[in-house]
Parts: structure tokens; C-alpha cells; sequence
């Protein structure tokens, strides 16, 4: 059975930490999804930890 853990962060920094201790307990970029409001946050969290991002429509996700 597949595992599914969903976080909301109130800060970029809190995201990318998160992002940064999922890589560190194993997990690849590609089992890493982000959902964010704003295109700019998008691509600053996409820059600190090296997870590629996909736009989707008028979101701004990163999907694993």
C-alpha cells in the first residue's frame, strides 16, 4: 500500500526544510510534490533543493 503524507507550511524556509529532511530520509525529488499560491516561491524552492518543478494551469506545483 502506497504511503501519502501531506504538509501545510506557513513559510518558504519551513517548505524547504521539509523538502531537505524528506531527501535526507531517502526519498527522490521525483516522489516529492509542491503545491504553492505564488510562481516566485515556486522557483525559489525549486533553486534551494533541487526539485524540478511542473506548472499546471493557474498554479505553480512541483510534482514528484
Amino acid at each position: 500500500m502506497e504511503k501519502r503524507v501531506i504538509g501545510v507550511f506557513q513559510t518558504e524556509a519551513l517548505a524547504i526544510s521539509a523538502i531537505n529532511r524528506l531527501k535526507t530520509d531517502g526519498y527522490a525529488d521525483e516522489e516529492i510534490s509542491i503545491i504553492v499560491k505564488q510562481k516566485e516561491k515556486l522557483e525559489r524552492i525549486e533553486e534551494k533543493t533541487h526539485v524540478q518543478a511542473k506548472q499546471e494551469h493557474n498554479s505553480s506545483a512541483v510534482t514528484g
